[in-house]
């Protein structure tokens, strides 16, 4: 079970715009009232984790750049594990700063990963404004 990431308001118009839904079509897609998709759009939200991984999954064909925003979103969300390229790209900074390879920081790394899981705190959202893309 996942949980809830922090969405702004703009996002959630733009990906609605994206998509050229209805108000009606988007509650729909994400499985919660037209209200709720209101309300966000108005106030931005605590949107839960599953939703924005559907939004992403619907992005993905028309705006890969929302999906990637959306993906980045998500990353905010202590209970949804590092992709390979996240921790890739963690691994590449933590050596260059260092100044070894990437496989002799790994066992740091990971030890990280494990204390912030275990403090229910999202390291990938921090590293994510660290560590260039690409």
């Amino acid at each position: 079970m996942h949980g809830f990431v922090t969405v702004p308001a703009r996002f959630l118009v733009e990906a609605e715009w994206a998509l050229q839904m209805s108000h009606r079509e988007y509650a729909e897609l994400l499985g919660v009232s037209r209200r709720t998709i209101i309300r966000w759009q108005k106030r931005g939200g605590h949107v839960p984790t599953e939703r924005m991984l559907t939004l992403e999954g619907a992005l993905e064909a028309v705006s890969p750049s929302l999906a990637t925003e959306c993906r980045r979103l998500v990353s905010q969300d202590p209970t949804v594990p590092a992709s390979d390229a996240i921790v890739d790209g963690i691994l590449r900074a933590a050596a260059t700063a260092l100044g070894t390879s990437p496989e002799a920081v790994r066992p740091a790394v990971d030890a990280a990963f494990r204390a912030a899981s275990s403090k229910g705190v999202s390291v990938q959202a921090v590293v994510l404004r660290l560590v260039p893309a690409g």
